[in-house]
């Protein structure tokens, strides 16, 4: 087992680019800390400096008190699982799961005895004779994991291990993975795109985007404190909505409503912010906030509804955090779009509303986050409040 530890670790390509940026992570002995953010982010370079299949531009890494900037990978006693699983065709399971020991010339009944351990573990013992070609592609994913655990390494770096696989497989094996670290209790850094991922594995979550993390904190804490508009809108499926808002005389001026919101009214008045509600913290009331339904999504157990409301949609010319944002897609996400504020909604199943149909919803006021117009961090929250319309 093993500590990991980054600091202000920045890679520079050769054209220029800098996939990451000073980024400094502690990563505790037997901890599971997983790198999400949108392509490009940088997530999967960090895994490979600390795998060593890339040189830092500037900054430390160290494993276990030990500074390996440039200590080769085959001498960092780590293992990685790759996103293409990696194994060789013409090898069996069992060829495969060993190679790595046998290039550490230990002997024969050693590894004998370690692959079937591990086999019996990630229940490929019948499975050992086959070829890959023969295997379906979560067993495959096992065998990939099992050759990197039966090397018993201090750290496990796993890069999109599941992103190949479909969405039944993948549900199953985010549950495995996560047991088999719990059991086996290796230190393992994650990297995925995809949040739920995220949000279900990891100890830990660190938010990047353009090499620059953003937040790291419990999951819990990154969907209910993001730092900033970024991790607000990237976290959470759909996202937070953002909604255009004044302070004025420790009040929030929101979708054309003067809202006591107490936990903010330490606020300066006459000044603009966004403001953020999750989905599940909006509701239909009898008299409420006007609303138009534009589109909705039956999702069985519950209800996505789409609405437009009554009010001016966020400027995001002055919320540097979304301007940033190319994607049209992106920013509907966020709220923005149309002439009017654009919101979306978790409902329960038993909701009935139709395209067009005009409601009235409310906002969950302990359920706000405002964040500065500028730099789209997020306002330190005071106090408690309850549901308004």
């Amino acid at each position: 087992m093993a500590r990991v530890e980054l600091s202000g670790v920045t890679k520079d390509f050769s054209d220029g680019v800098r996939a990451v940026d000073e980024l400094s992570l502690e990563i505790e002995d037997g901890e599971f800390v997983v790198l999400v953010g949108p392509s490009g982010c940088g997530k999967t370079t960090a895994l490979r400096m600390i795998a060593g299949l890339e040189s830092v531009t500037d900054g430390v890494i160290s494993i276990d008190g030990r500074v390996v900037n440039d200590v080769p990978s085959a001498k960092r006693d780590v293992a990685m699982v790759f996103q293409n699983y990696a194994l060789y065709p013409h090898m069996t399971v069992f060829e495969n799961m060993a190679f790595g020991l046998q290039q550490r010339r230990m002997p024969k009944r050693e590894i004998e005895a370690h692959v079937v351990e591990i086999a019996r573990l990630l229940e490929l013992e019948p499975y050992l004779k086959r070829k890959p070609r023969a295997l379906s592609g979560g067993q495959r994913q096992r065998v990939a994991m099992g050759r990197a655990i039966v090397r018993h390494p201090s750290v496990f770096l796993m890069d999109e291990p599941l992103s190949n696989l479909d969405a039944k497989l993948r549900v199953q094996m985010r549950a495995e993975i996560r047991a088999l670290q719990r059991e086996l209790g290796v230190t393992t850094v994650y990297v995925t795109h995809d949040q739920v991922e995220a949000m279900t594995m990891g100890d830990r979550v660190a938010v990047l985007r353009g090499g620059i993390l953003q937040q790291i904190a419990p999951p819990d804490e990154v969907y209910r404190h993001p730092a900033n508009v970024f991790v607000a809108g990237f976290i959470g499926s759909p996202a937070m909505n953002l909604l255009e808002a004044t302070s004025s005389a420790g009040s929030l001026n929101v979708a054309g409503l003067s809202l006591d919101v107490p936990q903010y009214a330490h606020l300066p008045g006459d000044r603009h912010y966004a403001v953020g509600i999750r989905p599940e913290s909006i509701t239909l009331v009898p008299e409420g906030i006007a609303a138009r339904v534009i589109y909705t999504e039956d999702l069985g157990a519950e209800v996505i509804v789409h609405f437009l409301l009554d009010a001016p949609a966020l400027d995001t010319a002055e919320l540097s955090e979304v301007e940033e944002v190319e994607d049209d897609a992106v920013l509907t996400r966020l709220g923005v779009g149309g002439d009017g504020a654009r919101v979306v909604a978790r409902l329960p199943a038993s909701t009935s509303v139709s395209v067009d149909e005009r409601v009235e919803i409310a906002l969950d006021r302990d359920k706000l986050h405002v964040f500065d117009r500028e730099s789209g961090v997020a306002v330190e929250r005071r106090g408690e409040s309850a549901l308004v319309a």
